[in-house]
């Protein structure tokens, strides 16, 4: 009887190991956790929330429409006084990482020309994705 008990106890709790797993490597929409505006130009700290990211430049993209649509989840930007210039977006996959040095990968959306009055709205065909991969 005893064995028993301990067989049931045993896959009880391999199910419940694997249940707790599965549900670490579930992705959700990235989400803003920092935001720098100066002037018009904008840093972003997102958390990726993903275990990894297999096309860098749709994710970026992603992101950049997700700014220019107001689509974050926990942050609410104000436009009031213009759209940003410029966009600089920090990338770590997980929350856990934004303690750590080193971000996953930072995306920069700026205007192809310097000192154009452009903004990340208006003006995408004048603007350019540069990606630095920190990993």
């Amino acid at each position: 009887m005893r064995k028993i008990i301990y067989i049931i106890l045993g896959i009880t709790a391999i199910v419940i190991a694997v249940f707790f797993q599965s549900e670490k490597n579930i992705e959700t929409e990235p989400d803003v956790v920092n935001c720098i505006r100066f002037e018009r130009n904008e840093i972003l700290t997102v958390v990726a929330n993903r275990n990894n990211i297999d096309d860098i430049t749709a994710f970026s993209e992603q992101l950049i429409e997700m700014r220019k649509n107001n689509a974050f989840q926990s942050v609410k930007f104000s436009d009031d006084l213009g759209y940003a210039q410029s966009l600089k977006i920090v990338v770590y996959l997980s929350e856990k990482e934004v303690e750590k040095a080193e971000p996953y990968m930072i995306a920069e959306y700026k205007p192809i020309e310097n000192e154009a009055d452009y903004d990340i709205v208006n003006n995408p065909d004048m603007y350019e994705l540069n990606i630095e991969i920190c990993f």
